[in-house]
């Protein structure tokens, strides 16, 4: 079964080490520079994780996770 993780960091070279992690492991990694952008990734498509930086710009990674559980798809 493949999986999709949501990775939000503001560092290209954190994500990038990160997806090559993942990657290796099977996994598909959309890889994002701020909360805002995982944001719409995760309202546009479903994933199975999110992965998420504490500091970022725009959105950071406390109120995305708040966002995202307001998200009716990702509600438990």
């Amino acid at each position: 079964m493949d999986k999709t993780i949501v990775h939000a960091d503001d560092s290209p070279s954190v994500r990038r080490w990160v997806a090559e992690q993942l990657n290796e492991l099977g996994v598909r990694v959309v890889s994002v520079s701020d909360g805002d952008a995982a944001l719409q990734v995760m309202r546009e498509a479903p994933c199975d994780l999110l992965l998420t930086d504490l500091e970022m710009p725009r959105l950071d990674g406390l109120s995305l996770t708040a966002a995202v559980r307001e998200l009716p798809s990702y509600r438990f």
